[in-house]
């Protein structure tokens, strides 16, 4: 579903997956059922962010980098010094992207705010009267 090159297309592949375990995995098949909408929400947004949204590569990069600050420091006096260090590491690593990263670069931001974002924001609204119905 996820590597689907249409939101149609996703939906077709969805429909084989309930058809072919609703039998077997009752449980399974509601969990994609009641939450395919809100997972495909990022087919809204252009093509080459698609890849880097819906993989967990950059959190588990930022896991692996706070690993190995800390690891370094071993033993911390307090509790709020290991969230000062892990905020200034995660703040180093938030302006590296946004300065030095193309993919979130001014230019593509900007274009999100002006195409996407309006898109977004009118299907988060229709998920939540959704919601509210409910």
């Amino acid at each position: 579903m996820f590597n689907a090159s249409s939101i149609d297309e996703a939906r077709r592949v969805k429909e084989a997956i309930v058809t072919e375990y609703e039998d077997v995995a009752e449980k399974a098949v509601e969990i994609l059922e009641t939450g395919f909408e809100e997972s495909m929400t990022a087919r809204c947004l252009p093509e080459h962010l698609h890849v880097k949204l819906r993989t967990t590569n950059l959190l588990e990069r930022l896991n692996r980098e706070l690993k190995r600050r800390s690891d370094v420091i071993q033993v911390f006096p307090n509790p709020e010094s290991i969230l000062r260090l892990m905020g200034a590491v995660t703040i180093e690593i938030s302006n590296s992207y946004a300065t030095g990263n193309r993919l979130y670069a001014e230019k593509t931001f900007d274009k999100l705010c002006a195409d996407t974002f309006p898109k977004l924001r009118s299907i988060a609204l229709e998920q939540l009267a959704l919601i509210k119905a409910a």
